[in-house]
Parts: structure tokens; C-alpha cells; sequence
């Protein structure tokens, strides 16, 4: 009751005493239970690394035969990751989850919506979200993961301020009906927000909503609440010309995310530094900021924060007089903006975009004038990527995953995509989706269900009319719409093999390519799809695509000396896969050659410690010989 109430204080000495209690009864449900309410305090006012503490100690406490139980754990362990800004284990737990408890306990906490948010997906969130009732005030309180609270952040980010004002005010009625000081501070923070679009007419009440906020959040021990009061300060600091007081805010907020380690959030905040000294004119100061921020953008596979820095990289290769450089941020901009449909921050004020006297119609003349002859980038309609997650786009239209009304038809789309180079004949198409159906159950099968897969992408085409995505024939199957639409696996398995083959007599440009490739590799293939054998093999062959052209990349960089670049693609290496030991072993050499003794120790130390933890298996002979050279 005290948690529902935001009384957390209280909360945290009712779970503690039952915590006492039920270990004298020796009770390890109760144990559990007890750990479970104190991660979800931690989780409420957004700790992750306590909540992360409790919620592990409430998994390990649970007996055989509370899969129900371990089912829920693993979902607020999936939430506790978006706090910490890894989408990826998120991802990860949620699929665990599915294996304990195979049936649906509903989305209470809005997890699916958070993971969108936090990986560029804004439309998918509206979408799901606008379903709610948010006229009911007798709904479950939520904390700050309530629906009106995400969709006015979400219209923010759009640029849409009468629809954010709107959700906001929904939630600050809310608030005020469950007396909820902890939504009311999210609430005013989110209405302040909102009128951050339009600055110079709102200037005095949108200082007003933060410091409301501000002064409501000081009655509350939760530090971690306030961070986006800063966010919102910071830009208006900057937004009125005073660079060193948004710097001096945002850097204050910085340090209480760093501190709980929430790594998308301390993205906006640098995001929001870089945005502030172009803002204040003072783009040089915030260059380092958005190198940040981008680095932590792509960590978190957020693909419109990363839009967002090219913009703002932009601005400020503009503003110093850069053409080079920008012409290098404003192709990456323009291409972000239609590729994942992001076209509201070229047109719109957005509290990650254009703000106060900032448009891109300044980047475009810009444009026009360092380069009249410059081609158009042809928009996209149709964009496909698959890497992180999958995410599709038809002919301007989002196909969300309740969209397929079957299962079967969204696999075959899958086998279809990850085989784009080869025709599938649809025998082997009906083995794979139901290997143990007679002949004649299996083309019925396949019949409707090729009808649904081309009705959910093309739901407009009429019948008997050809397909733009699949070519079809009496035998075979193949998806060749590649024209006007965007395949991120096509790209990046095209752009890196080219990259290898360049690589030994060009080696810059084989440098280019793999590079360009290896940025389309957000995270596992698929990333959150149940999948069969037959991709799930699909899906390790890509991974090892990736571990080894990065691997190649690296080593060129090693073999010029460029020690920096060389160190910094082993890192990614060593994220996609941290027992690739030939990870370590570059990061060895390099560091060993510019006689960093310290960081060759450290990542020795951290190349043995991953293998007998993950692969309980001592380190290579080969890694030995590398280290034992450097360090004498």
C-alpha cells in the first residue's frame, strides 16, 4: 500500500521487516516475495543497479515450481534493463520469460512501449498506447511508466505540442486523483516539455511547470526524479543564451545518471549539452558532447537519437564553417530521417530536434550553397531492418506484430527476407513451417497462409494482381523489392563483403565499406522473434560475419597504427560477442605497442575473467605469449 502511495521510505521498512520475518520462518517464497517489492521501489523511482540487487535475490530465492513467479521476475528484469539502457538484455530476459511462463500475462508496466521508446520506435509507441483508456482514474498506478506520461514525451519528440500538452494535463489530473506526488512531478516536467516547442510564446509558464516540478520532487527521496527537470532547464538555459548554466545544469544531471548507470538517459543529456552550445553559438564546446552521445545512442540501438546528433553535428559543422564535415553529418541526417521515418525532425520543432530560432531550413541552403550539385536522396516507403529487432515499414505504412493475423505467415516472411538472394522453392518453405504435415495439409496451408503474408504487407493490391515485394512462380518463392525499399541485411552483408575483397589492395576503401556495414549491425538478428532452427542458424552466421570483418577492420587499423580506432573497433567486437578472444588479443597489441603496460594488464585481467566465467575455459596460449611480450 505504501509503495502504491509513493510513500517509498515506508514501503522499504515494510519489505525489510517481512524480508526478517520470513527468514526466521525460513520461508524463501515470502524471502522472495519481500525481495521482489524492494526491487520494484528501486524500480518505481528509477535505481536500477539496487533494483537489479533485489530483483536477482528474489530469483535465486524462488523453489522449483514457481515458474509463474520467475516468469514475473524476468519481466521486471527486462524493465530494469531499459532503465540501465541495455535494450538488448531487455530483449533477452522478455524471450527467457516466454520459455518459463509460454502464455501472455499482459504488459502492465508498459514494457514493450519503453523498449520502443528507448530504440527510436516513437510510432509503434503511440500506437499501442492510444488504445488505453486514460479517462479512467481508477486504472493501477504505474509510476512514471503510465501511458499519458510516455505519449506526452512521445508528441514532444515529434513536435506535436497541443497533443503532449494534452497527455500531460490527462496525467496531471491523474496524479492529483490517486495523490500521487511522484506522477505529479513527471507530469509538470513532460508539460514543460511540451512547451519548450514553442519557447519565445511560452517562456515564463514553461519555467514555471519546471520549477513546479522541482518544488514537488524536493518532498520526495528520489534523487533520479529530477534529472529530467534538468534536462528541461538546461536546454532553456541555453535556449536564452547562457551556455555556462546549461552546461553547468546538464553536467549536474549527468552525474546522477552516470551514477545509476542509466546509459540512454545520460545520451539525451549529452545530446542536450551538444544541442546547447550550438544554441548559445559555441558549437566547438559541444562537439565532444555529441561524440558522447552518439557512442551511447548506438550502444543503446537507438536509431532517432543517433538522427538527432547528426543534426546537431550538422548545426555545428555549419556553424564553424566546416563543409566537409557537414556535408558527411547532413547525408547521414537526411538519410536517418527517411529510412526510419524521422521526416518530423526536418520539419518540426522537436525537444530532440529544432528548437528556438534552429531548422533545417539553414542546414539545407547551407547545403545548396557548398554543394548545387548535390543529388536528392529519393525517399523510402519501404524499410526493413531486422537487426536489434524487427521493425517494418511498407509503402509508408508500420506493420506492427498484432498486424500479422498469423503466426505462420510472419515466419514465412522471415525465411523469405533472411534468403533474399535465392529463390526458396516452396516445398522446402512448407518443411520448414510444418515439417511433420502430410502434402496435401501442408499446401493448404501454405496457400492461406501466403494469402495473409501478401494481404498484411499489400493490403490495397488487388487480387490476382502481381506482388511489389514477392516474386512468385509454381515452384518458388523470392522477396526482390530492392528498388525502393531499404533490407538492412542485404546492405550490410553487400557492403561488407565488398569491404573484405577492397581491403587488401584499397585498403581505405575496403576500411569505408566494412565500416558502413558493420553500423547496420544493431544487435542479433532478429533480435526478440521466435525463430526455428533453420534462422536461427541464419541469425549465427551473421554474428560471425560481423566478429570477423570486424575483426579484419581492426587489424588494418593496427597494422597503420591507428591505435584509436583500432582499440575502439575491438570494443564493439567485445559487444557482440564478449568471449572473442581476438578481441582482447588486438586490444593487447595495441595498447602493448604504445607501452600502456596499465590497459594491457586490465584487459588481460578481463579477457580471463570472461572465459572462465562464460566458457569456463582458461585463456589461449596465443593471448598468453601477446601479453607476456608486453608486459616486460
Amino acid at each position: 500500500m505504501a509503495r502504491l502511495a509513493g510513500e517509498y521510505e515506508k514501503a522499504v521498512y515494510w519489505y525489510e521487516q517481512s524480508d526478517q520475518l520470513f527468514a526466521i520462518e525460513k520461508n524463501s517464497v515470502g524471502e522472495s516475495e519481500s525481495c521482489r517489492g524492494l526491487g520494484e521501489i528501486y524500480l518505481d523511482i528509477i535505481q536500477p543497479v539496487e533494483a537489479q540487487r533485489y530483483l536477482h535475490q528474489a530469483y535465486k530465492a524462488l523453489p522449483e515450481g514457481q515458474e509463474e513467479k520467475k516468469g514475473e521476475l524476468l519481466y521486471l528484469m527486462s524493465e530494469n534493463m531499459i532503465n540501465h539502457g541495455n535494450s538488448r538484455l531487455a530483449e533477452r530476459y522478455l524471450l527467457l520469460r516466454h520459455k518459463v511462463v509460454p502464455f501472455d500475462h499482459g504488459d502492465r508496466n508498459n514494457l514493450q512501449a519503453r523498449i520502443w521508446l528507448r530504440t527510436g520506435k516513437i510510432r509503434n509507441v503511440c500506437q499501442i498506447l492510444q488504445r488505453d483508456n486514460l479517462d479512467r482514474l481508477d486504472r493501477a498506478p504505474v509510476s512514471f511508466r503510465d501511458s499519458s506520461l510516455i505519449l506526452s514525451l512521445c508528441y514532444s519528440i515529434q513536435g506535436d505540442m497541443e497533443q503532449a500538452l494534452q497527455y500531460a494535463d490527462k496525467a496531471i489530473q491523474y496524479a492529483q486523483a490517486i495523490h500521487s506526488r511522484f506522477i505529479a512531478v513527471i507530469s509538470y516536467v513532460r508539460m514543460g516539455h511540451a512547451l519548450l516547442l514553442d519557447y519565445r510564446h511560452n517562456k515564463d509558464i514553461c519555467k514555471q511547470k519546471y520549477e513546479k516540478a522541482l518544488e514537488l520532487a524536493e518532498q520526495l527521496p528520489i534523487e533520479r526524479g529530477k534529472t529530467e527537470i534538468y534536462w528541461g532547464q538546461s536546454l532553456m538555459a541555453s535556449l536564452d543564451g547562457n551556455w555556462s548554466e546549461a552546461e553547468r545544469i546538464g553536467r549536474y544531471a549527468l552525474a546522477i545518471t552516470q551514477k545509476g548507470k542509466d546509459a540512454w538517459f545520460s545520451a539525451i543529456l549529452y545530446l542536450t549539452l551538444g544541442m546547447g552550445a550550438v544554441f548559445s553559438h559555441c558549437a566547438s564546446k559541444g562537439l565532444p558532447y555529441l561524440e558522447k552521445a552518439l557512442a551511447l545512442y548506438q550502444k543503446c540501438r537507438d536509431t532517432l537519437g543517433q538522427t538527432a546528433c547528426f543534426l546537431y553535428f550538422s548545426h555545428s559543422y555549419q556553424q564553424l564553417e566546416k563543409p566537409g564535415l557537414f556535408l558527411n553529418f547532413y547525408q547521414k541526417f537526411v538519410t536517418y530521417c527517411r529510412v526510419y521515418h524521422y521526416e518530423f525532425l526536418m520539419e518540426k520543432k522537436s525537444i530532440l530536434g529544432n528548437l528556438g530560432n534552429m531548422s533545417c531550413d539553414t542546414l539545407q541552403s547551407y547545403h545548396q550553397m557548398i554543394r548545387p550539385a548535390a543529388n536528392t536522396v529519393t525517399p523510402l516507403n519501404s524499410v526493413i531492418t531486422t537487426f536489434g529487432g524487427l521493425s517494418l515499414m511498407f509503402q509508408g505504412r508500420q506493420i506492427l506484430s498484432g498486424d500479422w493475423t498469423r503466426q505462420s505467415a510472419k515466419q514465412l516472411f522471415l525465411l523469405l527476407i533472411s534468403f533474399y538472394d535465392i529463390p526458396m522453392s516452396r516445398e522446402k518453405l512448407m518443411n520448414i513451417l510444418w515439417p511433420d504435415a502430410d502434402e496435401r495439409t501442408g499446401r493448404n496451408n501454405f496457400k492461406v497462409t501466403l494469402n495473409c503474408l501478401l494481404n498484411t504487407l499489400e493490403p490495397e493490391r488487388r487480387p490476382r494482381m502481381p506482388s511489389t515485394f514477392i516474386r512468385k512462380n509454381k515452384t518458388s518463392l523470392q522477396f526482390t523489392a530492392f528498388n525502393d525499399c531499404h533490407l538492412d541485411i542485404r546492405n550490410f552483408e553487400e557492403l561488407v563483403k565488398k569491404g573484405l575483397q577492397m581491403l587488401p589492395q584499397k585498403t581505405d576503401e575496403g576500411q569505408v565499406l566494412i565500416r558502413e556495414g558493420l553500423d547496420l549491425y544493431k544487435g542479433e538478428y532478429l533480435s526478440g522473434e521466435i525463430l526455428g532452427e533453420v534462422l536461427l542458424q541464419k541469425r549465427d552466421q551473421l554474428k560471425l560475419l560481423a566478429l570477423n570483418s570486424g575483426t579484419r577492420l581492426a587489424v588494418s587499423y593496427l597494422d597503420q597504427n591507428r591505435y584509436e580506432q583500432a582499440e575502439k573497433q575491438a570494443e564493439w567486437i567485445l559487444t557482440v560477442d564478449p568471449c572473442w578472444e581476438e578481441g582482447y588479443r588486438i586490444l593487447l597489441r595495441s595498447y602493448g605497442s604504445q607501452k600502456d603496460t596499465v590497459m594491457v594488464e586490465k584487459w588481460y585481467r578481463n579477457c580471463c575473467q570472461v572465459l572462465e566465467r562464460d566458457l569456463h575455459m582458461p585463456i589461449s596460449e596465443r593471448t598468453k605469449n601477446i601479453y607476456q611480450k608486453f608486459i616486460k
